[in-house]
Protein backbone atom coordinates (compact mmCIF):
# COMPACT_ATOMS: atom_id res chain seq x y z
CA UNK A 1 0.00 0.00 0.00
CA UNK A 2 1.34 3.63 -1.03
CA UNK A 3 0.59 6.68 1.17
CA UNK A 4 -0.63 9.70 -0.67
CA UNK A 5 -0.67 13.11 1.22
CA UNK A 6 -0.07 17.12 1.28
CA UNK A 7 2.24 18.06 3.68
CA UNK A 8 0.98 19.41 6.44
CA UNK A 9 2.67 22.91 7.29
CA UNK A 10 1.34 23.15 11.58
CA UNK A 11 1.50 19.23 12.18
CA UNK A 12 4.33 17.73 10.54
CA UNK A 13 6.13 15.52 11.68
CA UNK A 14 4.79 17.04 15.41
CA UNK A 15 2.00 19.57 16.46
CA UNK A 16 3.55 22.78 16.37
CA UNK A 17 2.54 25.91 17.81
CA UNK A 18 2.60 29.30 15.87
CA UNK A 19 6.64 29.79 15.71
CA UNK A 20 6.78 26.55 14.32
CA UNK A 21 8.12 24.83 17.75
CA UNK A 22 6.96 21.26 18.39
CA UNK A 23 3.98 21.12 21.04
CA UNK A 24 4.17 18.93 23.95
CA UNK A 25 1.56 16.55 25.40
CA UNK A 26 1.53 14.57 28.82
CA UNK A 27 5.08 13.87 30.06
CA UNK A 28 6.30 16.60 27.87
CA UNK A 29 6.41 14.38 24.92
CA UNK A 30 5.89 15.53 21.44
CA UNK A 31 2.31 15.07 19.68
CA UNK A 32 3.04 13.05 16.74
CA UNK A 33 1.59 14.65 13.63
CA UNK A 34 -1.00 13.42 10.76
CA UNK A 35 1.87 11.56 8.64
CA UNK A 36 3.74 10.13 12.30
CA UNK A 37 0.44 9.11 13.77
CA UNK A 38 -0.68 7.00 10.66
CA UNK A 39 2.08 5.50 10.24
CA UNK A 40 3.19 4.48 13.37
CA UNK A 41 0.85 4.35 15.81
CA UNK A 42 -0.95 1.13 17.57
CA UNK A 43 -4.09 2.48 16.44
CA UNK A 44 -3.87 3.17 12.98
CA UNK A 45 -5.21 -0.08 11.11
CA UNK A 46 -2.43 1.20 8.35
CA UNK A 47 0.55 0.79 10.50
CA UNK A 48 3.22 -1.93 8.86
CA UNK A 49 1.29 -1.99 6.11
CA UNK A 50 2.76 1.03 3.87
CA UNK A 51 5.66 0.38 1.92
CA UNK A 52 6.09 3.69 0.38
CA UNK A 53 4.64 7.06 0.67
CA UNK A 54 4.63 10.58 -1.40
CA UNK A 55 4.39 13.93 -0.36
CA UNK A 56 2.72 16.84 -1.68
CA UNK A 57 4.88 20.09 -1.44
CA UNK A 58 4.04 23.93 -2.11
CA UNK A 59 7.15 25.67 -2.85
CA UNK A 60 6.60 29.41 -3.40
CA UNK A 61 8.47 32.30 -4.08
CA UNK A 62 11.75 32.96 -2.07
CA UNK A 63 9.89 36.70 -1.10
CA UNK A 64 7.39 34.91 0.26
CA UNK A 65 7.74 35.10 4.33
CA UNK A 66 5.89 33.88 6.76
CA UNK A 67 6.11 35.09 10.76
CA UNK A 68 7.27 31.06 11.87
CA UNK A 69 10.26 30.69 13.45
CA UNK A 70 11.21 27.45 12.89
CA UNK A 71 10.75 25.22 9.30
CA UNK A 72 9.34 28.82 7.88
CA UNK A 73 8.53 27.02 4.69
CA UNK A 74 6.83 23.99 3.27
CA UNK A 75 9.92 22.88 2.21
CA UNK A 76 11.47 22.98 5.66
CA UNK A 77 8.83 20.70 7.14
CA UNK A 78 8.52 18.06 4.57
CA UNK A 79 12.82 17.94 5.15
CA UNK A 80 12.01 17.53 8.89
CA UNK A 81 9.46 15.18 8.21
CA UNK A 82 11.70 12.97 6.22
CA UNK A 83 14.57 13.07 8.82
CA UNK A 84 11.21 11.62 11.14
CA UNK A 85 10.10 9.20 9.41
CA UNK A 86 13.52 7.62 8.58
CA UNK A 87 14.25 6.95 12.28
CA UNK A 88 10.48 5.75 13.09
CA UNK A 89 10.23 3.77 9.86
CA UNK A 90 13.39 3.40 8.44
CA UNK A 91 11.69 1.06 6.02
CA UNK A 92 9.23 3.72 3.82
CA UNK A 93 10.59 4.78 1.00
CA UNK A 94 9.49 8.33 1.01
CA UNK A 95 9.46 10.69 -2.21
CA UNK A 96 8.11 14.07 -2.88
CA UNK A 97 6.13 15.91 -5.37
CA UNK A 98 6.76 19.60 -5.70
CA UNK A 99 4.45 22.40 -6.81
CA UNK A 100 6.97 24.92 -8.00
CA UNK A 101 4.41 28.13 -8.00
CA UNK A 102 3.81 31.89 -7.63
CA UNK A 103 0.01 30.80 -6.41
CA UNK A 104 -1.37 30.69 -3.33
CA UNK A 105 -2.51 27.48 -1.29
CA UNK A 106 -6.10 28.56 -2.16
CA UNK A 107 -6.02 28.57 -5.00
CA UNK A 108 -8.74 25.71 -6.83
CA UNK A 109 -7.87 25.94 -10.39
CA UNK A 110 -3.71 25.99 -10.40
CA UNK A 111 -3.94 23.83 -7.01
CA UNK A 112 -6.55 20.81 -9.01
CA UNK A 113 -4.17 20.78 -12.22
CA UNK A 114 -1.07 19.78 -9.61
CA UNK A 115 -3.01 17.27 -7.05
CA UNK A 116 -4.74 15.37 -10.52
CA UNK A 117 -1.15 15.44 -12.64
CA UNK A 118 0.35 13.88 -9.21
CA UNK A 119 -1.90 11.16 -9.09
CA UNK A 120 -1.68 9.83 -11.87
CA UNK A 121 2.51 9.97 -12.20
CA UNK A 122 2.05 8.19 -8.76
CA UNK A 123 -0.71 5.42 -10.47
CA UNK A 124 1.55 5.50 -13.70
CA UNK A 125 4.56 4.53 -11.43
CA UNK A 126 2.88 1.93 -9.70
CA UNK A 127 -0.41 0.59 -11.47
CA UNK A 128 -1.46 -2.21 -9.48
CA UNK A 129 -0.84 -0.71 -5.95
CA UNK A 130 -3.77 0.46 -3.30
CA UNK A 131 -3.38 4.22 -2.52
CA UNK A 132 -3.77 5.01 0.88
CA UNK A 133 -5.12 9.01 0.86
CA UNK A 134 -4.63 11.40 3.73
CA UNK A 135 -7.14 14.03 2.52
CA UNK A 136 -7.04 15.72 5.94
CA UNK A 137 -3.84 17.73 5.27
CA UNK A 138 -3.10 21.30 3.87
CA UNK A 139 -5.33 24.25 3.36
CA UNK A 140 -9.31 23.51 2.71
CA UNK A 141 -8.86 23.91 -0.44
CA UNK A 142 -6.15 21.34 -0.79
CA UNK A 143 -8.97 19.01 0.32
CA UNK A 144 -11.35 19.77 -2.02
CA UNK A 145 -8.98 19.52 -5.04
CA UNK A 146 -7.30 16.03 -3.80
CA UNK A 147 -11.13 15.06 -3.47
CA UNK A 148 -12.04 16.51 -6.87
CA UNK A 149 -8.85 14.52 -8.88
CA UNK A 150 -9.72 11.58 -7.05
CA UNK A 151 -13.57 11.52 -7.93
CA UNK A 152 -11.98 12.28 -10.97
CA UNK A 153 -10.28 8.67 -11.36
CA UNK A 154 -7.07 10.58 -11.47
CA UNK A 155 -5.85 7.70 -9.37
CA UNK A 156 -8.29 4.65 -10.66
CA UNK A 157 -10.78 3.02 -8.58
CA UNK A 158 -7.96 1.65 -6.16
CA UNK A 159 -8.35 4.17 -3.68
CA UNK A 160 -8.76 4.65 -0.13
CA UNK A 161 -9.30 7.65 1.65
CA UNK A 162 -8.80 8.59 5.21
CA UNK A 163 -8.38 11.77 7.56
CA UNK A 164 -6.99 11.91 10.82
CA UNK A 165 -9.28 12.59 13.83
CA UNK A 166 -8.11 16.18 15.83
CA UNK A 167 -7.26 14.65 19.37
CA UNK A 168 -9.85 16.67 21.11
CA UNK A 169 -12.47 15.06 19.02
CA UNK A 170 -11.83 11.60 19.81
CA UNK A 171 -14.55 10.16 21.34
CA UNK A 172 -12.97 6.87 21.55
CA UNK A 173 -9.16 6.83 21.63
CA UNK A 174 -8.37 3.97 20.07
CA UNK A 175 -10.28 5.87 16.91
CA UNK A 176 -7.74 7.91 15.45
CA UNK A 177 -9.15 8.25 11.60
CA UNK A 178 -12.00 8.13 9.88
CA UNK A 179 -12.87 7.09 6.01
CA UNK A 180 -13.24 9.83 3.85
CA UNK A 181 -16.29 8.93 0.87
CA UNK A 182 -14.54 10.34 -2.53
CA UNK A 183 -16.65 8.62 -5.02
CA UNK A 184 -20.05 10.57 -3.97
CA UNK A 185 -20.34 11.48 -7.43
CA UNK A 186 -21.23 7.61 -8.06
CA UNK A 187 -23.83 7.72 -5.47
CA UNK A 188 -25.33 10.73 -7.49
CA UNK A 189 -25.59 9.06 -10.79
CA UNK A 190 -26.89 5.59 -9.47
CA UNK A 191 -29.75 7.71 -7.11
CA UNK A 192 -30.47 10.21 -10.20
CA UNK A 193 -30.98 6.84 -12.67
CA UNK A 194 -33.71 6.01 -10.31
CA UNK A 195 -36.96 7.35 -11.46
CA UNK A 196 -39.36 8.49 -9.23
CA UNK A 197 -41.96 5.21 -9.47
CA UNK A 198 -39.00 3.41 -7.53
CA UNK A 199 -39.62 5.49 -4.14
CA UNK A 200 -40.73 3.01 -1.41
CA UNK A 201 -40.37 0.16 -2.99
CA UNK A 202 -39.36 -2.94 -1.29
CA UNK A 203 -35.69 -3.58 -0.54
CA UNK A 204 -35.13 -5.93 -3.18
CA UNK A 205 -32.79 -4.70 -6.27
CA UNK A 206 -30.04 -6.38 -8.38
CA UNK A 207 -27.45 -5.25 -5.78
CA UNK A 208 -29.20 -7.75 -3.41
CA UNK A 209 -29.67 -10.45 -5.75
CA UNK A 210 -29.47 -14.05 -4.98
CA UNK A 211 -29.40 -15.61 -8.11
CA UNK A 212 -26.23 -16.70 -9.59
CA UNK A 213 -27.19 -16.13 -13.41
CA UNK A 214 -27.97 -12.06 -12.12
CA UNK A 215 -24.59 -11.95 -9.98
CA UNK A 216 -23.64 -13.06 -13.68
CA UNK A 217 -25.32 -10.52 -15.39
CA UNK A 218 -24.34 -7.67 -12.92
CA UNK A 219 -20.29 -8.44 -13.09
CA UNK A 220 -20.76 -8.12 -16.96
CA UNK A 221 -22.28 -4.88 -16.64
CA UNK A 222 -20.12 -3.38 -13.78
CA UNK A 223 -17.14 -4.60 -16.56
CA UNK A 224 -18.59 -2.67 -19.77
CA UNK A 225 -19.03 0.40 -17.43
CA UNK A 226 -16.00 0.75 -17.37
CA UNK A 227 -14.73 1.32 -21.15
CA UNK A 228 -16.74 3.44 -23.95
CA UNK A 229 -17.09 0.40 -26.70
CA UNK A 230 -20.57 -0.46 -28.04
CA UNK A 231 -22.64 -2.98 -25.87
CA UNK A 232 -25.07 -5.83 -26.95
CA UNK A 233 -27.73 -6.50 -24.73
CA UNK A 234 -29.76 -9.49 -25.27
CA UNK A 235 -32.41 -11.68 -23.29
CA UNK A 236 -35.88 -12.82 -23.84
CA UNK A 237 -38.66 -10.22 -24.39
CA UNK A 238 -39.90 -8.94 -20.97
CA UNK A 239 -36.51 -9.91 -19.17
CA UNK A 240 -35.39 -6.27 -18.48
CA UNK A 241 -33.08 -5.45 -21.06
CA UNK A 242 -34.07 -1.41 -21.41
CA UNK A 243 -33.20 -1.59 -16.92
CA UNK A 244 -30.77 -3.28 -17.64
CA UNK A 245 -29.35 -0.70 -20.26
CA UNK A 246 -30.40 1.86 -18.04
CA UNK A 247 -28.06 0.66 -15.17
CA UNK A 248 -25.18 0.00 -17.73
CA UNK A 249 -25.96 3.83 -18.48
CA UNK A 250 -25.73 5.00 -14.97
CA UNK A 251 -22.75 3.23 -14.39
CA UNK A 252 -20.87 4.32 -16.85
CA UNK A 253 -21.69 8.04 -16.63
CA UNK A 254 -20.22 7.18 -13.11
CA UNK A 255 -16.75 6.07 -14.05
CA UNK A 256 -16.75 9.47 -16.57
CA UNK A 257 -17.88 11.50 -13.12
CA UNK A 258 -20.57 13.04 -15.44
CA UNK A 259 -24.19 13.34 -14.13
CA UNK A 260 -26.94 12.30 -16.44
CA UNK A 261 -30.57 13.51 -16.34
CA UNK A 262 -32.61 10.63 -14.51
CA UNK A 263 -34.92 9.99 -18.06
CA UNK A 264 -32.87 8.99 -20.83
CA UNK A 265 -34.37 10.21 -23.98
CA UNK A 266 -31.63 8.79 -26.22
CA UNK A 267 -33.37 5.66 -27.28
CA UNK A 268 -35.34 4.73 -30.22
CA UNK A 269 -36.98 1.83 -30.97
CA UNK A 270 -35.34 0.33 -34.67
CA UNK A 271 -38.61 -1.24 -35.57
CA UNK A 272 -40.93 1.80 -34.60
CA UNK A 273 -39.42 3.90 -37.33
CA UNK A 274 -39.62 3.62 -41.55
CA UNK A 275 -36.16 4.22 -42.96
CA UNK A 276 -36.16 7.89 -43.77
CA UNK A 277 -37.06 8.97 -40.16
CA UNK A 278 -34.61 6.72 -38.67
CA UNK A 279 -32.20 8.30 -40.60
CA UNK A 280 -33.28 11.55 -39.39
CA UNK A 281 -33.70 10.73 -35.84
CA UNK A 282 -30.41 9.09 -35.25
CA UNK A 283 -28.65 11.53 -37.38
CA UNK A 284 -30.25 14.55 -37.76
CA UNK A 285 -31.40 16.38 -41.19
CA UNK A 286 -30.30 19.97 -42.29
CA UNK A 287 -33.62 22.09 -43.35
CA UNK A 288 -35.43 21.14 -46.91
CA UNK A 289 -33.88 18.15 -46.48
CA UNK A 290 -37.09 16.27 -47.32
CA UNK A 291 -40.72 16.80 -47.41
CA UNK A 292 -41.86 18.34 -44.17
CA UNK A 293 -38.07 19.33 -42.79
CA UNK A 294 -38.94 23.03 -42.27
CA UNK A 295 -36.35 23.93 -40.08
CA UNK A 296 -32.63 21.48 -39.04
CA UNK A 297 -32.74 18.85 -36.51
CA UNK A 298 -29.92 17.41 -33.93
CA UNK A 299 -30.00 13.28 -34.01
CA UNK A 300 -29.68 11.29 -31.15
CA UNK A 301 -26.11 11.05 -31.79
CA UNK A 302 -25.15 14.87 -31.34
CA UNK A 303 -27.43 15.30 -28.79
CA UNK A 304 -25.55 12.28 -27.33
CA UNK A 305 -22.76 14.00 -26.91
CA UNK A 306 -20.49 12.36 -23.79
CA UNK A 307 -23.49 9.93 -23.35
CA UNK A 308 -25.30 7.06 -24.81
CA UNK A 309 -27.90 5.99 -27.42
CA UNK A 310 -29.91 3.24 -26.76
CA UNK A 311 -31.43 1.36 -30.32
CA UNK A 312 -33.72 -1.26 -29.03
CA UNK A 313 -35.19 -4.02 -31.13
CA UNK A 314 -31.53 -3.64 -33.38
CA UNK A 315 -32.35 -6.75 -35.86
CA UNK A 316 -34.51 -4.46 -37.20
CA UNK A 317 -31.74 -1.76 -37.75
CA UNK A 318 -32.22 -0.85 -41.47
CA UNK A 319 -28.96 -1.42 -43.45
CA UNK A 320 -28.46 2.01 -44.53
CA UNK A 321 -28.60 3.07 -40.74
CA UNK A 322 -25.91 0.64 -40.11
CA UNK A 323 -23.36 1.55 -42.46
CA UNK A 324 -23.91 5.02 -41.26
CA UNK A 325 -23.61 4.37 -37.57
CA UNK A 326 -20.57 1.87 -38.03
CA UNK A 327 -18.82 4.92 -40.14
CA UNK A 328 -19.36 7.08 -36.80
CA UNK A 329 -18.13 4.11 -34.90
CA UNK A 330 -15.15 3.70 -36.75
CA UNK A 331 -13.79 7.45 -37.38
CA UNK A 332 -14.34 8.30 -34.04
CA UNK A 333 -17.89 10.11 -33.78
CA UNK A 334 -18.01 11.40 -37.27
CA UNK A 335 -21.24 11.38 -38.68
CA UNK A 336 -23.38 13.41 -41.38
CA UNK A 337 -26.96 14.67 -41.04
CA UNK A 338 -29.38 14.23 -43.73
CA UNK A 339 -28.69 16.95 -46.54
CA UNK A 340 -25.81 17.97 -44.80
CA UNK A 341 -22.50 18.55 -46.96
CA UNK A 342 -20.56 18.77 -43.50
CA UNK A 343 -19.73 16.17 -41.15
CA UNK A 344 -20.20 16.23 -37.64
CA UNK A 345 -18.99 15.13 -34.40
CA UNK A 346 -20.19 13.48 -31.17
CA UNK A 347 -18.60 11.74 -28.60
CA UNK A 348 -21.34 9.06 -27.79
CA UNK A 349 -21.51 5.15 -26.74
CA UNK A 350 -23.89 2.98 -28.39
CA UNK A 351 -25.81 0.44 -26.24
CA UNK A 352 -28.41 -1.82 -28.29
CA UNK A 353 -30.55 -4.22 -27.24
CA UNK A 354 -32.58 -7.35 -29.27
CA UNK A 355 -34.81 -10.46 -27.89
CA UNK A 356 -33.60 -12.82 -31.17
CA UNK A 357 -31.24 -15.15 -31.10
CA UNK A 358 -28.10 -14.19 -31.65
CA UNK A 359 -27.49 -16.04 -34.24
CA UNK A 360 -30.59 -14.73 -36.24
CA UNK A 361 -29.38 -11.01 -35.20
CA UNK A 362 -26.01 -11.48 -36.69
CA UNK A 363 -27.51 -12.84 -40.08
CA UNK A 364 -29.84 -9.99 -39.84
CA UNK A 365 -26.84 -7.51 -39.64
CA UNK A 366 -23.89 -6.21 -41.99
CA UNK A 367 -21.00 -8.43 -40.99
CA UNK A 368 -18.72 -5.50 -39.74
CA UNK A 369 -21.69 -3.75 -37.66
CA UNK A 370 -22.41 -6.87 -35.85
CA UNK A 371 -18.78 -7.19 -35.24
CA UNK A 372 -19.12 -3.46 -33.53
CA UNK A 373 -21.47 -4.04 -31.37
CA UNK A 374 -20.62 -7.89 -30.34
CA UNK A 375 -17.85 -7.18 -28.82
CA UNK A 376 -19.00 -6.74 -25.46
CA UNK A 377 -22.64 -8.83 -24.32
CA UNK A 378 -24.68 -8.41 -21.32
CA UNK A 379 -27.34 -11.54 -20.90
CA UNK A 380 -29.93 -10.95 -19.41
CA UNK A 381 -30.93 -14.12 -17.93
CA UNK A 382 -34.86 -15.22 -18.01
CA UNK A 383 -37.01 -15.62 -14.66
CA UNK A 384 -36.49 -19.35 -14.38
CA UNK A 385 -32.64 -19.33 -13.86
CA UNK A 386 -32.94 -16.59 -10.79
CA UNK A 387 -35.77 -18.87 -8.55
CA UNK A 388 -33.68 -17.99 -5.66
CA UNK A 389 -35.07 -13.57 -6.59
CA UNK A 390 -38.33 -14.67 -7.53
CA UNK A 391 -39.90 -13.68 -3.70
CA UNK A 392 -37.89 -10.18 -3.81
CA UNK A 393 -39.06 -9.57 -7.35
CA UNK A 394 -42.77 -10.68 -6.94
CA UNK A 395 -42.91 -7.92 -4.48
CA UNK A 396 -41.47 -5.68 -6.81
CA UNK A 397 -44.20 -6.33 -9.17
CA UNK A 398 -47.28 -6.39 -6.64
CA UNK A 399 -45.91 -2.57 -5.44
CA UNK A 400 -45.61 -1.49 -8.86
CA UNK A 401 -49.22 -2.38 -9.68
CA UNK A 402 -50.42 -1.02 -6.30
CA UNK A 403 -48.99 2.45 -6.75
CA UNK A 404 -50.22 2.94 -10.53
CA UNK A 405 -53.92 1.95 -9.11
CA UNK A 406 -52.95 4.50 -6.21
CA UNK A 407 -52.02 7.56 -8.86
CA UNK A 408 -55.11 7.30 -10.97
CA UNK A 409 -57.26 7.72 -7.77
CA UNK A 410 -55.66 10.24 -5.78
CA UNK A 411 -53.66 13.18 -7.24
CA UNK A 412 -51.15 14.31 -4.22
CA UNK A 413 -48.06 12.08 -4.03
CA UNK A 414 -48.67 11.79 -0.34
CA UNK A 415 -52.27 10.12 -0.61
CA UNK A 416 -51.21 8.24 -3.43
CA UNK A 417 -48.67 6.74 -1.21
CA UNK A 418 -50.97 6.19 1.38
CA UNK A 419 -53.37 4.07 -0.25
CA UNK A 420 -50.28 2.05 -2.31
CA UNK A 421 -49.29 1.18 0.84
CA UNK A 422 -52.81 0.27 2.02
CA UNK A 423 -53.52 -1.71 -1.17
CA UNK A 424 -50.06 -3.33 -0.54
CA UNK A 425 -51.28 -4.38 2.92
CA UNK A 426 -54.04 -6.37 1.83
CA UNK A 427 -52.01 -9.39 0.56
CA UNK A 428 -50.51 -10.83 3.52
CA UNK A 429 -47.28 -12.81 3.50
CA UNK A 430 -48.80 -16.21 3.62
CA UNK A 431 -50.93 -15.12 0.35
CA UNK A 432 -47.55 -14.14 -1.10
CA UNK A 433 -45.77 -16.86 -0.40
CA UNK A 434 -48.57 -18.57 -2.14
CA UNK A 435 -48.36 -16.60 -5.05
CA UNK A 436 -44.24 -17.33 -4.85
CA UNK A 437 -44.81 -21.00 -4.83
CA UNK A 438 -46.55 -21.42 -7.45
CA UNK A 439 -44.63 -19.03 -10.24
CA UNK A 440 -41.70 -20.98 -9.26
CA UNK A 441 -43.54 -23.72 -11.11
CA UNK A 442 -44.64 -21.75 -14.13
CA UNK A 443 -42.77 -21.51 -17.40
CA UNK A 444 -42.90 -17.64 -17.19
CA UNK A 445 -42.03 -17.06 -20.72
CA UNK A 446 -43.20 -13.67 -20.51
CA UNK A 447 -40.53 -13.06 -17.33
CA UNK A 448 -40.92 -10.29 -16.00
CA UNK A 449 -43.73 -9.03 -17.76
CA UNK A 450 -45.76 -12.16 -16.67
CA UNK A 451 -45.06 -11.05 -12.58
CA UNK A 452 -47.02 -7.76 -13.90
CA UNK A 453 -49.81 -9.62 -15.23
CA UNK A 454 -50.64 -11.41 -12.43
CA UNK A 455 -49.76 -8.67 -9.49
CA UNK A 456 -51.98 -6.02 -11.96
CA UNK A 457 -54.94 -8.77 -11.89
CA UNK A 458 -55.32 -9.97 -8.33
CA UNK A 459 -54.99 -5.82 -7.12
CA UNK A 460 -57.72 -5.41 -9.98
CA UNK A 461 -59.47 -8.75 -7.95
CA UNK A 462 -59.21 -7.18 -4.73
CA UNK A 463 -60.35 -3.41 -5.32
CA UNK A 464 -63.69 -5.41 -5.97
CA UNK A 465 -63.90 -6.80 -2.56
CA UNK A 466 -61.73 -5.24 -0.18
CA UNK A 467 -59.24 -8.02 0.54
CA UNK A 468 -56.71 -9.88 -1.28
CA UNK A 469 -58.26 -12.81 -3.61
CA UNK A 470 -57.39 -16.22 -2.54
CA UNK A 471 -54.54 -17.61 -4.86
CA UNK A 472 -54.01 -20.98 -5.85
CA UNK A 473 -52.50 -22.66 -9.01
CA UNK A 474 -55.53 -22.99 -10.81
CA UNK A 475 -55.89 -18.94 -10.84
CA UNK A 476 -52.31 -18.11 -11.71
CA UNK A 477 -51.92 -20.30 -14.21
CA UNK A 478 -55.63 -18.91 -15.36
CA UNK A 479 -54.23 -15.24 -15.43
CA UNK A 480 -51.27 -16.49 -17.44
CA UNK A 481 -53.00 -18.65 -20.13
CA UNK A 482 -53.33 -16.11 -22.56
CA UNK A 483 -49.51 -15.50 -23.20
CA UNK A 484 -49.14 -19.17 -23.72
CA UNK A 485 -48.97 -19.43 -27.47
CA UNK A 486 -51.86 -21.72 -29.40
CA UNK A 487 -51.23 -23.69 -31.99
CA UNK A 488 -48.66 -23.06 -34.89
CA UNK A 489 -47.64 -19.54 -33.27
CA UNK A 490 -45.37 -21.75 -30.66
CA UNK A 491 -42.24 -20.90 -31.76
CA UNK A 492 -38.63 -23.58 -31.15
CA UNK A 493 -37.24 -21.21 -28.26
CA UNK A 494 -40.86 -21.48 -26.51
CA UNK A 495 -40.78 -24.99 -26.90
CA UNK A 496 -37.61 -25.11 -26.01
CA UNK A 497 -37.96 -23.20 -22.85
CA UNK A 498 -40.93 -25.47 -22.01
CA UNK A 499 -38.35 -28.40 -22.44
CA UNK A 500 -35.68 -26.99 -20.09
CA UNK A 501 -38.47 -26.10 -17.77
CA UNK A 502 -39.64 -29.82 -17.17
CA UNK A 503 -35.87 -30.47 -17.31
CA UNK A 504 -35.11 -28.23 -14.17
CA UNK A 505 -38.03 -29.26 -12.37
CA UNK A 506 -37.08 -32.85 -13.09
CA UNK A 507 -33.39 -32.93 -11.54
CA UNK A 508 -35.15 -30.47 -8.31
CA UNK A 509 -36.77 -33.75 -7.46
CA UNK A 510 -33.20 -34.70 -7.08
CA UNK A 511 -33.62 -37.45 -10.60
CA UNK A 512 -30.43 -37.26 -12.48
CA UNK A 513 -29.59 -36.28 -16.02
CA UNK A 514 -26.82 -37.08 -18.17
CA UNK A 515 -26.16 -33.93 -20.04
CA UNK A 516 -24.35 -34.99 -22.73
CA UNK A 517 -26.50 -37.54 -23.99
CA UNK A 518 -29.20 -35.39 -23.50
CA UNK A 519 -27.19 -32.95 -26.01
CA UNK A 520 -26.18 -35.41 -28.20
CA UNK A 521 -30.39 -36.44 -28.38
CA UNK A 522 -30.97 -32.59 -29.17
CA UNK A 523 -28.73 -32.51 -31.82
CA UNK A 524 -29.27 -35.50 -33.64
CA UNK A 525 -32.92 -34.65 -33.91
CA UNK A 526 -32.42 -31.19 -35.02
CA UNK A 527 -30.71 -32.59 -37.72
CA UNK A 528 -32.79 -35.44 -38.81
CA UNK A 529 -35.56 -33.28 -38.99
CA UNK A 530 -33.59 -31.19 -40.77
CA UNK A 531 -32.74 -33.68 -43.06
CA UNK A 532 -35.99 -35.13 -43.37
CA UNK A 533 -37.62 -31.19 -44.49
CA UNK A 534 -35.14 -30.85 -47.18
CA UNK A 535 -33.73 -34.01 -48.21
CA UNK A 536 -30.44 -33.04 -47.05
CA UNK A 537 -27.64 -30.78 -48.72
CA UNK A 538 -27.37 -26.78 -48.64
CA UNK A 539 -31.13 -26.10 -47.65
CA UNK A 540 -31.33 -28.80 -45.22
CA UNK A 541 -27.95 -26.79 -43.08
CA UNK A 542 -29.64 -23.52 -44.01
CA UNK A 543 -32.45 -24.81 -41.66
CA UNK A 544 -29.89 -25.03 -38.66
CA UNK A 545 -27.57 -22.22 -39.47
CA UNK A 546 -25.11 -24.39 -40.82
CA UNK A 547 -22.92 -24.73 -43.70
CA UNK A 548 -23.40 -27.67 -45.74
CA UNK A 549 -19.57 -29.31 -44.99
CA UNK A 550 -20.83 -29.17 -41.14
CA UNK A 551 -24.49 -30.13 -41.76
CA UNK A 552 -23.04 -33.79 -43.26
CA UNK A 553 -20.06 -34.43 -40.96
CA UNK A 554 -21.97 -33.63 -37.90
CA UNK A 555 -24.97 -35.82 -38.95
CA UNK A 556 -22.39 -38.92 -39.81
CA UNK A 557 -20.59 -38.40 -37.02
CA UNK A 558 -24.18 -39.06 -34.81
CA UNK A 559 -25.47 -41.57 -37.70
CA UNK A 560 -22.13 -43.39 -36.81
CA UNK A 561 -22.25 -43.39 -32.85
CA UNK A 562 -26.46 -44.34 -33.50
CA UNK A 563 -26.55 -46.36 -36.48
CA UNK A 564 -30.41 -47.13 -36.03
CA UNK A 565 -31.10 -43.67 -35.51
CA UNK A 566 -29.92 -41.85 -38.34
CA UNK A 567 -31.62 -40.57 -41.58
CA UNK A 568 -32.53 -43.11 -43.97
Amino acid sequence: MILVSWVAFASDPYQRDRNGRYATGEGGKFLPGAALELLTSQHSPYRDRIKKAYFLVRSGPAEERTSREVDPRELDVYATLESALKEHVPRLGVHKLVWDTIEPPTAHRPLLKFTADSLRQIRRENPEAALLVNAGTGTAQMHTTMLAALGARCAGDNVEAVQIILRDRRRDPTKILENVPWDLLDQLNVDESRSEVDTGRPTWDLESARSPALKQMLAQIEEAALVPFPVLVHGSRGSGKTHVAERLRARYLAHRRRVGKGSWELRVNCAALQKELLLSELFGHKKGAFTGADRDKKGLLEQAEGDCVFLDEVHHLDRDAQAKLLVALERGGQFRPVGSDGPKYSNFRLVCATNRPLAEVRSSLLPDFWDRIADFQIQVPDLRACREDLEGMWLCALRDACRDVAKVKESATDRAESRAAALFGRFRDEQNQGVVTTLERQELPGNWRDLQRVARRLVARSLGTGTAPKVDSAMIAGLLAEEEPRGDETTPLQALHRSIGSLADWVRKGHGIDLDKLQEELERRLLVAAFDARGGGQGSAELVGLIKRTFNARLQKLKAANPRRGPG
